[in-house]
């Protein structure tokens, strides 16, 4: 065989061998798009699958929630105070409460504009132990007989005109430590009205039902935890702008 044909035959192997090379980098390549691809697609799979699992969680959640939510308002509203609150002498009832927090008052909500009507409620309840006059009760009556004042709210009108209403004996007293002390001793609950500070931002009202040598006791209708503390005259007698003390 002469030089020239086996040199041709080296040529001839070295560009099949090259061939074969190239084929097999490109079948390695196809293989790992595949599999990059099956990845993918299984990723894909198992987040849709997830997905349409938790859509599924929450539809049954739901399901089972608004029966509950149906429930609340239908029997617990109806029934007016609970056990606990009846147990109690001054019971604090809030504003927020879910029992009357979204009921219509005026142009808002007794949860937002209701401390009048929630107040008067409280001071009803504990001197005559009528547990039908709840927040929604009052606050009706003051709708009814023009004790809301359109983009105001209550008017003081409700404290002396409602309290006689539900059946209490209503007067004004001055802003002075001793005379509510005074009336406190006798038995009365107070309604006080008062500007923005001490006890919320803006004007609002509360109830004082008692007091000891660590101030006044108080149940503000917004929050549990400022109705937790006792308060000084001093604290909050700059605030005050009226004051109405109730007895039966």
């Amino acid at each position: 065989m002469s030089d020239y044909k086996r040199e041709s035959e080296t040529r001839e192997e070295k560009r099949l061998r090259m061939k074969r090379e190239r084929r097999r980098v490109m079948t390695n390549r196809i293989i790992v798009l595949v599999v990059i691809l099956i990845i993918v697609l299984l990723s894909l799979f198992m987040c849709n699958l997830k997905k349409g699992n938790k859509e599924e969680q929450t539809t049954k959640v739901e399901t089972t929630k608004n029966p509950q939510t149906t429930q609340v308002e239908t029997t617990v509203i109806p029934k007016g105070l609970t056990e606990d609150e009846e147990g109690q002498s001054d019971p604090l009832f809030l504003q927020k409460d879910p029992r009357w927090a979204n009921v219509k008052y005026g142009d808002s909500t007794i949860g937002g504009a209701g401390c009048g009507p929630v107040c008067l409620s409280m001071v009803a309840f504990s001197l005559t132990r009528d547990d039908t006059i709840t927040p929604i009760k009052v606050a009706k009556y003051a709708e009814q007989n023009g004790h809301y004042v359109k983009n105001a709210g209550t008017a003081w009108s409700l404290f002396t005109a409602g309290g006689e209403h539900f059946g209490l004996k209503v007067n004004g007293l001055s802003i002075s430590e001793s005379e509510m002390k005074n009336a406190l001793d006798k038995g009365a609950k107070l309604i006080l009205s008062v500007k923005p500070g001490v006890f919320s931002r803006g004007h609002h009202i509360i109830e004082i039902y008692g007091y000891d040598k660590d101030g006044f006791k108080v149940n503000e209708p917004l929050s549990t935890k400022r109705s937790a503390k006792k308060y000084k005259f001093d604290q909050f007698k700059g605030i005050i702008k009226a004051i109405w003390a109730y007895n039966n």
